[in-house]
């Protein structure tokens, strides 16, 4: 192996020690290095650099692989995260995702974020198991949306309607709820980005709230935990240096 090629591989210092009790304590001596300050930052440096390298991409309907590329990616970024805050969506108001991972989930979540929005996303089958939706509706009392995300709305309108104020509009791909105001992503993908938007991102900080993560809820009533901008982008800032030939290279 080259030196070119040992420098792109971890190679930390590492110290340890082993307790009587068979514990055994582990450090590295690395420091970690600087990290932005928002979580799509970086995500926009890519995208100036590598504008056309894929970012993300899932099966269509018809089998092949449907994707969006770095400045696709950006651009409804940017455009999504403008609605938001016409909608009047904030840290009071946060952004509720119930369908599961996909492009559009990723979109959502990175355009909230991007504006200092929290989001949250909830494994799917709090909704879609029918019942008294008490684990749902135990959600809905510590978080209180703005905006509800289900990427197909009709699996989700049952437990939608008995657990959400109708005063909270519903986002979607595809499908819709008669009895609330349905909004379509394609349709706030077209929004013209705004120095508004802009300066809302400038604002976001270290101790920006960035997403609610919940817990499983197997014990008892999910609880929702805060992570910050900072907690997200030193946590990636780790991962960088545990694989250093990410900086260049991101993954597949």
């Amino acid at each position: 192996m080259t030196k070119a090629q040992e420098g792109a591989f971890w190679t930390p210092t590492i110290r340890s020690e082993t307790r009587g009790d068979g514990s055994i304590l582990v450090w590295q001596d690395e420091e970690l290095g600087p990290y932005p300050r928002a979580i799509t930052e970086r995500f926009m440096e890519w995208a100036a650099r590598t504008p056309d390298r894929l970012w993300m991409a899932e099966r269509g309907k018809d089998g092949s692989w449907q994707g969006l590329t770095y400045a696709e990616a950006a651009g409804q970024i940017r455009a999504l995260a403008t609605a938001f805050l016409e909608l009047g969506l904030g840290p009071e108001r946060p952004v509720l995702i119930l369908s599961a991972n996909s492009v559009a989930h990723g979109i959502v979540a990175l355009a909230a974020q991007h504006v200092g929005i929290p989001s949250a996303a909830l494994a799917p089958a709090y909704a879609l198991t029918g019942g008294d939706y008490e684990k749902l509706r135990d959600v809905e009392g510590q978080l209180s949306p703005g905006l509800i995300f289900a990427e197909d709305a009709a699996p989700f309108a049952a437990a939608i309607e008995a657990v959400f104020a109708p005063d909270v509009p519903v986002l979607s791909v595809s499908g819709g709820i008669e009895s609330r105001e349905s909004l379509k992503l394609d349709a706030l993908l077209a929004t013209e980005p705004t120095e508004e938007m802009g300066a809302a991102h400038q604002a976001v900080g270290p101790d920006t709230v960035a997403k609610f993560l919940f817990t499983s809820g197997t014990t008892g009533s999910p609880k929702a935990v805060i992570q910050t901008q900072q907690m997200l982008c030193a946590n990636q800032q780790m991962v960088q240096q545990c694989f250093a030939f990410l900086k260049d290279t991101p993954p597949v």
